[in-house]
């Protein structure tokens, strides 16, 4: 995903409602809420995609594992009354076994978690209906 372009986008109002988006750092997703204009707001860390974990779990998970997470999701566009930007699950990649294992358990209330072995240790991606 071309990330600057898909600002653009929201930004000269070529995306009308929504639009969804993929492998974004965490710094790329604040960046989002600042333009939608939900960043800084009293409850923007409490913010969660139905039963996924909040922003600020996000946070936390983002701080253990460094630039080997990236988040999907979807932004839904002013002036719809439900204005927002949801995490709907994460891509980490390059893990090894035991933070594959403590991934899995820690987020098995996920609706979807899949896993793989690759040259560079495991890829994990979960999904939140």
């Amino acid at each position: 995903m071309n990330f600057s372009k898909f600002i653009n986008s929201i930004q000269i109002g070529e995306l009308r409602e929504h639009a969804g988006f993929s492998e974004i750092t965490l710094s790329q997703l604040i960046a989002l809420y600042r333009i939608i204009g939900y960043y800084g707001t009293d409850d923007w860390y409490d913010t969660t995609q139905n039963s996924s974990p909040s922003i600020q779990e996000f946070i936390d998970l983002q701080k253990r594992l460094g630039d080997r997470i990236t988040y999907h999701g979807y932004v839904i566009l002013y002036p719809r009354s439900d204005y927002r930007v949801s995490i709907e699950g994460f891509w980490a990649v390059n893990l090894t076994v035991e933070e594959t294992l403590d991934l899995v358990i820690e987020h098995r209330n996920a609706d979807e978690i899949n896993y793989s072995l690759g040259d560079s240790g495991y890829s994990l991606r979960t999904w939140w209906d």
